[in-house]
């Protein structure tokens, strides 16, 4: 088996056993929380019912659907939390901040999916979850540059796409955060900062999937490194973070981007982690695809420089927030390797070993 095999085999197995069950969720329930939007008076019909495995993500569940409201028909989505599974990611999914998060940017003009209806402690539905407007439009693949929308297209194109992506996340980080509310509905426990409170909502996820103790102490370093070493901002020098920017998690059609999807990580920090967290995507991809395809991956001297140039933006903390960067995807990666059988745990020493480089070895 080559390397390329076992990498699409473990991935395989990861996505298998993360992706929630969906099937408990049916017409009368999806009925229900419609209804909770457009009143008992309502005609309402839910059909063509699906997604589900095929569809969820890796750590939340999705429903497709269909909806005819007093006739007209909607495409929507549901998100939900997936507390019935024993492999998910997080301890926490804050499935109405979500809901708020994505119908107060979509307001703005955001390129994010509305959101039109929750049901935040799953009295309706099996689970809190909440329903969007769908969007049409195709994402690239995980990894991205070996087929799909980027390993098809022509390097312009992929240009396009980049810079697409980039005014996009724009967008995201110039909204106005403190008229909106916004962290309110940001991933946050406790802290005296923004930082502090995104740091360790995180950590709450560190000790409830029981890793080892040598994995949590690594880690509780890192963390307590983060927190001595905060650079100290103005909260009007803060923006809003995506938290989940890799390249999988935007949509486009005929060449535009039309949506970003998946706002369970975001936060109150800087563009520096968008950014960095795409590097390090683009890292994962060259590792995970064919040598002929590595000279069409970007470096990060070569993203950063596209995106400075979109911008005009230098980021901030650069450094600081690749340790924000490794912390985070070291926790997401050890939770993940719960579900991951033992003989697939070594095909991802090329992904996690360099976030333990960073991790023991921070830098401002």
């Amino acid at each position: 088996m080559t390397e390329q095999s076992k990498v699409d085999e473990a991935f395989e197995q990861q996505t298998s056993a993360l992706k929630p069950d969906f099937r408990e969720i049916g017409e009368e329930s999806l009925n229900a929380l419609v209804r909770t939007q457009y009143g008992d008076d309502a005609d309402i019909e839910v059909f063509d019912v699906g997604g589900g495995s095929e569809a969820s993500g890796m750590s939340s569940g999705i429903v497709l659907f269909k909806a005819k409201v007093n006739g007209d028909v909607q495409d929507l989505v549901l998100r939900y939390a997936p507390y019935g599974n024993e492999g998910r990611i997080f301890v926490d999914y804050d499935i109405e901040g979500q809901y708020n998060l994505q119908r107060l940017l979509s307001a703005e003009g955001a390129p994010v999916p509305n959101a039109v209806s929750c049901d935040p402690d799953g009295k309706i539905l099996p689970y809190p979850g909440f329903v969007m407007e769908r969007v049409e439009g195709r994402m690239p693949d995980n990894p991205a540059y070996t087929s799909g929308l980027f390993g098809d297209a022509t390097q312009a194109e992929r240009d396009s796409y980049r810079d697409e992506i980039f005014g996009a996340l724009e967008k995201i980080h110039t909204v106005d955060w403190q008229r909106l509310g916004l962290d309110k509905h940001c991933r946050q426990a406790e802290g005296r900062t923004h930082t502090e409170r995104y740091l360790s909502w995180f950590w709450k996820t560190a000790e409830w999937a029981g890793f080892e103790k040598q994995t949590l102490s690594r880690i509780g370093n890192l963390r307590q490194w983060l927190v001595d070493n905060q650079p100290t901002y103005h909260p009007d020098d803060m923006t809003l973070m995506h938290g989940d920017s890799n390249l999988a998690n935007y949509m486009f059609h005929d060449g535009k981007l039309v949506a970003i999807l998946d706002w369970e990580l975001a936060g109150i920090g800087q563009p520096s982690l968008d950014i960095v967290m795409q590097c390090n995507f683009n890292d994962y991809c060259r590792v995970a695809s064919p040598p002929e395809v590595h000279d069409i991956i970007p470096n990060e001297e070569e993203w950063i420089a596209a995106y400075t140039k979109v911008t005009g933006r230098e980021l901030k903390d650069l450094e600081y927030y690749r340790a924000v960067s490794a912390y985070c995807g070291l926790i997401i990666m050890n939770s993940i390797f719960r579900s991951i059988p033992k003989e697939h745990l070594a095909t991802y020493s090329t992904v996690i070993d360099p976030l333990w480089e960073i991790a023991d070895n921070p830098r401002r």
